[in-house]
């Protein structure tokens, strides 16, 4: 996922700081907390399509796929990967139950700006009869495509002989714009209103344009991708996630930080923990010790115990381990970012 992949707590440390000495590395779930904080009485989202245009709105749409070459109705045909995305995204949190609220149709006016605010009479009628909380609306879905053209020159030998040909190059932009609200009956006020926007670029070659338009992409398919995209930016944007983040660890300097390597395979971290404070107390060099200290913040972490984490990470700083400065920054972060998560979980059961 562009997406998500994200994208949290910086890994640079893993491959920048880390690039001359002997690590390893390994993978632990933290929570990401969402963009924005939800009313926590705001328990169940009904998910709802207003994405259609109404008639003024087909009519633009129908000339825009005139002119850019889209496929008519093409957004029609793609919003439900926007609503695929973003209930995927959701249901990886433990946040909000979802219901997708079937046979309601509604319009806006077209292209990518919002349209006027639902009534709230509707609103309530809507959460009222579907039981829940709050509507979370794909108020917009517009896509563009563009195709631009070059050409190159490719040298070519066939039966020995070499020859230059001429071929037809495209290069096709591809853009997926979405809108949501969140419409909150009980206080009736839009509580997000947010536009996510993703895009990608291919390109296609061949002897003849017919050729390098057939080796493109399939646009509805770039399409369909890219809203998926959309929708899962946004789950992320109101709800907290867990995602698997890169830790890395030092294995060099001693021969029982190698030792200990083992032991962190194994998830042995008791065991691991031990050799890293033999090493802490009993090597000559500060950079050594300092590995070691810095190992045993990762294994706090690891273990769920971010105060101690940090306290570790603040003895390999003084021990004068640079890398540990960003891991340190990144674990005070950390501990912001799961006191977020933990109010904004605060009465999910």
């Amino acid at each position: 996922m562009k997406l998500f992949h994200h994208l949290f707590y910086s890994v640079i440390i893993s491959v920048s700081l880390f690039s001359c000495v002997a690590t390893s590395s390994t993978n632990i779930e933290v929570m990401k907390p969402a963009d924005i904080t939800v009313a926590p009485s705001i328990l169940k989202l009904g998910i709802v399509d207003r994405s259609h245009p109404d008639k003024n709105g087909k009519a633009i749409n129908v000339l825009e796929g005139l002119v850019s070459g889209e496929g008519l109705f093409q957004d029609k045909y793609s919003f439900a990967e926007a609503v695929t995305g973003l209930t995927s995204g959701l249901s990886k949190s433990q946040r909000y139950s979802i219901f997708q609220i079937p046979g309601v149709t509604l319009y806006n006016n077209g292209g990518t700006s919002f349209s006027p605010i639902l009534s709230w009479e509707l609103v309530k009628e809507l959460c009222l009869k579907n039981n829940v909380d709050a509507l979370l609306v794909l108020e917009i879905f517009d896509t563009d495509k563009s195709l631009k053209w070059s050409t190159e020159t490719n040298s070519v030998t066939r039966n020995g002989i070499t020859q230059n040909e001429l071929y037809q190059v495209a290069k096709m932009n591809v853009s997926v714009t979405a809108g949501w609200r969140i419409y909150d009956p009980a206080t009736m006020t839009v509580v997000d209103e947010y536009r996510t926007y993703e895009t990608s670029s291919s390109s296609g070659k061949g002897l003849t344009t017919y050729d390098a338009e057939k080796n493109l992409p399939q646009y509805s398919n770039e399409v369909a991708k890219l809203a998926r995209i959309n929708g899962e930016k946004y789950a992320l944007r109101i709800a907290p996630t867990p995602m698997t983040v890169l830790r890395s660890y030092y294995t060099g300097g001693d021969e029982r930080m190698k030792l200990a390597k083992v032991l962190m395979r194994d998830k042995k971290y008791e065991e691991a923990t031990k050799l890293y404070e033999a090493v802490s107390t009993s090597a000559e060099k500060p950079k050594v010790r300092g590995r070691a200290f810095h190992n045993i913040a990762l294994i706090h972490e690891v273990t769920g115990s971010i105060d101690k984490a940090i306290e570790f990470a603040e003895k390999a700083v003084a021990e004068g381990n640079k890398s540990s400065v960003s891991y340190l920054n990144t674990l005070k972060q950390r501990k912001l970012d799961d006191e977020k998560a933990k109010q904004q979980l605060i009465n999910v059961k």
